[in-house]
């Protein structure tokens, strides 16, 4: 009911998203901005949370996000004709990073509404198909949301990032 009547609220022209919660109520990190090398550089050499990593918006009224989880999403039956259904090239986590990519170009705004709350399993999938395979079909998606060469350079920054954050933590002997 939440969500609906802040569907009303934005006239049914925008998607909705809302908190997802662990089983034990404690709230996940549910929204995201789309990803890019300088928000991988503001994340990871910067320290700047939720540039490239999901964040939890900290907020009690609605806020404007590029992106979110769609576990929760409410979409409008006029945007769903819009911008399309989910491709069907990609795999968990990227065919939800498309869909606002989409929903950004075309202008649809994505809100976050927190206290529309739900319950959310976070990797009960991942579970059931298995680490391997996972990893082996989000590169391939990854390759396909990027490009090839958007890919190989983010994932280098991200490669660096590690190295960089291995040499600036000082290890307990």
């Amino acid at each position: 009911e939440t969500m609906i009547s802040a569907s009303k609220i934005f006239k049914h022209e925008a998607v909705l998203t809302g908190t997802l919660l662990f089983p034990d109520g404690e709230p996940q990190d549910c929204c995201f901005n789309l990803p890019t090398i300088t928000g991988a550089i503001k994340e990871y050499f910067l320290k700047i949370k939720g540039s490239y990593f999901m964040f939890l918006p900290k907020t009690k009224d609605y806020a404007q996000v590029e992106g979110g989880v769609m576990a929760d999403f409410l979409i409008p039956r006029k945007i769903i004709n819009q911008i399309g259904y989910l491709n069907r090239k990609l795999f968990m986590y990227f065919e939800d990073i498309d869909y606002c990519r989409r929903l950004k170009k075309a202008g649809v705004p994505i809100y976050f509404v927190p206290e529309a709350q739900f319950y959310h399993h976070h990797g009960a999938t991942a579970k059931k198909i298995g680490k391997g395979n996972i990893n082996r079909q989000i590169i391939e998606s990854a390759k396909i949301y990027h490009g090839e060469t958007y890919f190989w350079l983010l994932s280098k920054v991200l490669w660096l990032s590690q190295k960089w954050n291995q040499v600036m933590t000082p290890t307990s002997r």
